[in-house]
C-alpha cells in the first residue's frame, strides 16, 4: 500500500495508525493542522470542549495548578498582570482597540503587551494589540 498523498509506500513505522486512511504520519499530521486550521466548526467545537472540561472538577484543579505554577515561575508577571485587571476592572484603565487596526489585518481579542517589561513601576506601561500582533510583538522581543 502508498501513501494517497506523497506515494511513498505504507510500513508499520511510517504509516497512520487509522487503516482507512491511508496515510504516512507526516501526510496524516498535514492533513490534521490543514483541517483544524481551515474548519471553523472544528474550532468551535474543540474551544467547547475545553470550556467545558474546565468547568469539570478535574479542569477546575488543572487549571488552579497551572496558575500557581505560573505565579511561582514569574512573580513579577503575574503581579504586573494582576495589577493591570484590577485596573481595568475598577476603569483606571480602559481597554483600547489594537494599534495596528489600521493595517486590518487584526484577529482575535484585544490583550495588554507590557512593551517595557513587568517591573514593578512598567506594570502601567501597555499597549492594546489583537492576539495575532501580539504573538509577533513576543516573538521579536
Amino acid at each position: 500500500m502508498f501513501c494517497k498523498n506523497c506515494k511513498v509506500k505504507l510500513t508499520a513505522e511510517n504509516r497512520y495508525k487509522n487503516v482507512c486512511l491511508l496515510l504516512c504520519r507526516s501526510c496524516y499530521r498535514k492533513y490534521t493542522r490543514d483541517e483544524y486550521h481551515n474548519n471553523e466548526h472544528t474550532r468551535i467545537k474543540k474551544m467547547e470542549a475545553i470550556i467545558k472540561y474546565h468547568k469539570t472538577d478535574k479542569g477546575k484543579k488543572l487549571l488552579r495548578t497551572a496558575s500557581n505554577r505560573m505565579r511561582e515561575k514569574y512573580p513579577e508577571k503575574w503581579e504586573a498582570r494582576r495589577k493591570l485587571h484590577e485596573a481595568v476592572r475598577k476603569g483606571e484603565i480602559l481597554k483600547g482597540n489594537c494599534i495596528y487596526m489600521t493595517t486590518g489585518e487584526c484577529s482575535g481579542r484585544i490583550e495588554a503587551h507590557h512593551h517595557m517589561g513587568y517591573k514593578g513601576e512598567h506594570w502601567k506601561d501597555i499597549v492594546w494589540v489583537c492576539i495575532k500582533h501580539h504573538k509577533e510583538l513576543d516573538r521579536k522581543s
